[in-house]
């Protein structure tokens, strides 16, 4: 199941409409952007995060950078909410 990571720190269950696999406007809705990226985790996982949201000036996101950290460059930091989907889950 699908996490939505917001920058205050709470973590909730995120579902697809269809009950499958997020479409592309859901997760525009869910991180709150125009354009995400898709960061690779392990076991087929992603996190899904705003592209441009460093220069919109977004807050930090602690939780999401923590689960990214072996994929980011050191010192940098996700920022805004974030979307961990299960493989599968985004197609």
């Amino acid at each position: 199941m699908a996490t939505l990571y917001k920058t205050d720190g709470t973590a909730t269950p995120a579902v697809p409409a269809n009950g499958s696999h997020f479409t592309l406007a859901e997760m525009y809705k869910l991180v709150g952007c125009h354009t995400i990226e898709r960061v690779g985790l392990s076991a087929g996982r992603a996190m899904i995060i705003d592209e441009d949201g460093k220069w919109s000036g977004k807050k930090v996101n602690d939780n999401a950078t923590r689960l990214c950290q072996l994929r980011l460059m050191p010192g940098d930091v996700i920022v805004g909410d974030a979307l961990l989907v299960e493989k599968g889950e985004m197609r």
